[in-house]
């Protein structure tokens, strides 16, 4: 079983800097880097006009593109400080157009590291668990590899470093994700105090996002052009 993309056609073109402007449906200009939004536009529809735009330059990306562009996230995840003192690692399985993990994925279990991957399932509480090999792993819900069912769950506690993929994300730490909520409701589950490190490519990363009450956000972002250690992004 393999993890690592399939083939997409597409040619790259930025989201951020083919254009300056993105329009809600009701045709509300929405800053590409997040900035100025309309006080007149309801935030699911701020968030939606985002995230077609970003989506479309994603699913864009040709396969030579993502794995390339991958070895570079992996590279500068290599010289963040805190691998060797977490043991309990969540990842994803990524899809196409996300940024690849497989290197990744080998690196810590070379290194001994628990891995947890999360269980999608529609309609159901947000779900991690423990996976030793590849072969653990099965196409499920919405065509993503899961845990197969003899993995056994973990408990929030147990992780220490949750690896996020995301549509787009801010230097504050903001993300924007695919509109399910996965994410947003695993970390804020009781217990989980967990690292949270979001992957993205270079030109998803934005200056700024809207986001709600729910909307969690992350400690550092790593794209394959600089490591963002959000906290101190803040003003």
């Amino acid at each position: 079983m393999n993890i690592s993309h399939t083939a997409l056609s597409g040619e790259l073109s930025s989201p951020s800097s083919s254009t300056e402007e993105a329009f809600s449906e009701e045709g509300e200009v929405v800053s590409s880097k997040g900035e100025g939004f309309s006080s007149g536009a309801p935030l699911l529809q701020l968030k939606k006009a985002l995230r077609q735009r970003h989506e479309r330059w994603r699913r864009g990306l040709r396969l030579w593109q993502v794995e390339a562009r991958g070895r570079q996230v992996f590279e500068r995840l290599l010289r963040l400080p805190f691998w060797e003192s977490c043991g309990g690692i969540a990842l994803y399985a990524a899809q196409a157009f996300e940024v690849p993990v497989a290197q990744l994925f080998v690196f810590l279990l070379e290194r001994g590291k628990r891995l947890f991957f999360p269980v999608v399932e529609a309609h159901k509480a947000p779900l991690l668990a423990h996976v030793r090999a590849q072969e653990d792993l099965e196409v499920g819900a919405y065509g993503i590899f899961c845990p197969k069912a003899y993995c056994p769950l973990v408990e929030p506690a147990d992780v220490e470093l949750v690896v996020v993929p995301g549509v787009a994300f801010a230097r504050n730490g903001a993300r924007l994700g695919r509109g399910g909520g996965f994410y947003d409701r695993l970390l804020a589950q009781p217990g989980m105090r967990a690292l949270r490190l979001g992957l993205c490519f270079e030109e998803c990363l934005v200056e700024s996002l809207p986001e709600g009450a729910e909307d969690q956000r992350m400690h550092w972002v790593v794209t394959d052009k600089q490591c963002v250690d959000c906290l101190a992004e803040e003003p």
